[in-house]
């Protein structure tokens, strides 16, 4: 006991001191931390528990990169803007319809690729304007773009923070596309109005016209979406109606990414493959440390020790304490809160609850610490897309989501039994 409780000090205060008097990368951080805990726990460099724990993650990291190539190739091919124009001009006169159709075009790259950040970077620069033009302030127009990319994240078929608990408790990662879709589609629509409509205005046709420039006339080919035609597709034979064996969603994302060939316009197929790994590069250093600092947390006792903790607290409490704690622990990486303490939490509530709808309703608490600082990438780079600097007026804005989510991801894991009669 008081071995782990050392070993549970050390870690994060040598994390603490890297992360904010250093400035170093948290996937540093991290890793060093998973060293002082080998050496304090006498257990030396600790490098076969090190080299073990960076493997944790693999097939979470391979579900990154290739949908990160994906998203890349119907960016370059122009899947994305035609998507965004097609809405525009949809919907120009209805703003409710409008910002509903935003928020879920928002979603999509971190559906995909399941990092909101990437989300942000691919499809902000593209949302963030339609908004402000609807006459929606950049303070809330920021704090939309980023909560559509962090529910987007946590949305199906790729939720990595749920991939991470499953991996940590080994409960395989099928039958979450329904509850993952009731957890999130209600909060997208509600926060996305309760936000957004009052601000928002009827455009008119000239107004239109005039943000989409040389767009405005152009018709697109339906061969554009061909990429996501055959992933909808192929998840569909696989996942729903089971015609043909799953292929994992990596070599998924690899054939759709490969039919963008056939979209009629140029490929540049290196320089899109090289954009697409640098892209991911900083989201998988962090998965591959996270999984360093688990593998050490298990060896030095410390992970058993917040199980036996969360065990001896009343279900209730212990759900509410990890709405608190999870998006606290998320503000440096919601991945690490996910490992670190999504999967002793759903341990501890592995016998009280139906643990698939737990893990969603955990998933959701941990991603709303992409909204706080320190690191809070998604919201950052948004508030930057959309001209609403300093940071802290975007945090102050997000109370209200955040607030919404955490309660209903709380009232999501307690009545998770009653969800899985109704939804598995």
């Amino acid at each position: 006991m008081k071995e782990s409780i050392l070993a549970l000090l050390v870690m994060a205060a040598v994390f603490a001191g890297l992360c904010f008097i250093a400035k170093l990368h948290i996937s540093i951080c991290l890793a060093c931390a998973a060293l002082a805990g080998c050496l304090v726990s006498g257990n030396g460099l600790g490098l076969r528990y090190l080299v073990e724990g960076s493997f944790s993650y693999l097939d979470t990291i391979l579900v990154i990169a290739t949908a990160m190539i994906f998203m890349k190739v119907i960016e370059a091919v122009g899947t994305l803007e035609a998507i965004s124009t097609m809405i525009l001009r949809r919907f120009y006169r209805r703003p409710a319809l409008l910002l509903i159709c935003l928020t879920i075009l928002m979603m999509l790259p971190g559906m995909v690729t399941g990092s909101s950040t990437a989300a942000v970077l691919s499809v902000g620069s593209i949302v963030a304007p339609v908004m402000l033009m609807l006459g929606i302030d950049a303070v809330t127009t920021a704090s939309l773009v980023a909560y559509g990319a962090i529910l987007g994240m946590i949305a199906p078929p790729v939720n990595l923070p749920a991939l991470m608990i499953c991996s940590g408790v080994d409960v395989p990662f099928v039958s979450f596309e329904l509850p993952l879709l009731l957890l999130v589609l209600p909060l997208a629509i509600l926060v996305t109005l309760i936000m957004g409509l009052k601000k928002a205005k009827k455009l008119t046709k000239e107004q239109m016209e005039a943000h989409l420039g040389e767009k405005a006339g152009k018709k697109y080919s339906w061969r554009l979406f061909i990429p996501v035609i055959v992933l909808i597709l192929l998840i569909l034979l696989t996942r729903v109606f089971k015609l043909i064996p799953d292929m994992a969603m990596p070599l998924t994302f690899l054939i759709s990414a490969a039919s963008g060939c056939l979209s009629g316009k140029k490929l540049p197929l290196l320089d899109t493959l090289q954009d697409a790994v640098h892209s991911c590069l900083p989201v998988m250093g962090i998965l591959m440390a996270v999984g360093m600092f688990i593998e050490v947390m298990t060896l030095t006792g410390v992970r058993g020790l917040i199980v036996v903790g969360g065990l001896s607290l009343p279900q209730t409490v212990m759900i509410i304490v990890a709405a608190v704690t999870m998006p606290l622990f998320g503000a440096i990486s919601c991945f690490g809160s996910a490992s670190v303490l999504g999967v002793p939490f759903s341990l501890a509530l592995l016998s009280q609850t139906d643990i698939t709808i737990a893990i969603c309703g955990l998933s959701l608490m941990a991603a709303m610490g992409d909204f706080i600082p320190p690191a809070a990438l998604a919201g950052r780079i948004s508030a930057k897309t959309a001209g609403a600097e300093p940071y802290g007026k975007v945090v102050m804005r997000s109370l209200l989501p955040i607030s919404i989510s955490l309660i209903y991801a709380v009232l999501y894991v307690l009545f998770s039994k009653q969800i899985a009669g109704v939804l598995l």
